[in-house]
Order: structure tokens, then sequence, then C-alpha cells
């Protein structure tokens, strides 16, 4: 399977749930793993990388870094 093509427009609509890859560094990766097994951060790692990623959109717009205009 080909990865997504991310030099799509940016004003072109999207599908509701299209899957984006990343690269992480097997640091963050073993970091992750730990924090599953922890269990303090959620049940699995992708779980775990949604919630990271949510809480750091938020950091970032409480930062000033992103607007509700920048949203729109």
């Amino acid at each position: 399977m080909a990865p997504a093509d991310d030099t799509v427009d940016a004003d072109e609509e999207e599908e509701p749930n299209k899957r984006r890859y990343c690269t992480l560094s097997l640091k963050t990766i073993e970091r992750l793993r730990k924090l599953k097994k922890r269990g303090t951060h959620g049940t699995s790692v992708p779980k775990i990388m949604t919630s990271m990623i949510e809480a750091g959109v938020r950091d970032a717009h409480k930062a000033g870094y992103l607007t509700d205009d920048d949203m729109a």
C-alpha cells in the first residue's frame, strides 16, 4: 500500500477517516510501549499516540501557535 499523498491541496476535501502515516524514532516507540505497559496513558500504542497528539494540538492552541481562525 502506498503512503498517503500529502501534496494534495489544502482546500481539497478529505475523507473523514483518511489515514496518515508517520515515522517515529525507535526511542519514541520504546517510550510509547513503556507507557502502554504502565497503563497510565492508554491501553494501546495507537490510543496513546492519539491522546498525545490531541493534547499537543490543544497546547499549541493555548500557547497561541494556532488560533480558531487557523482551524476554519
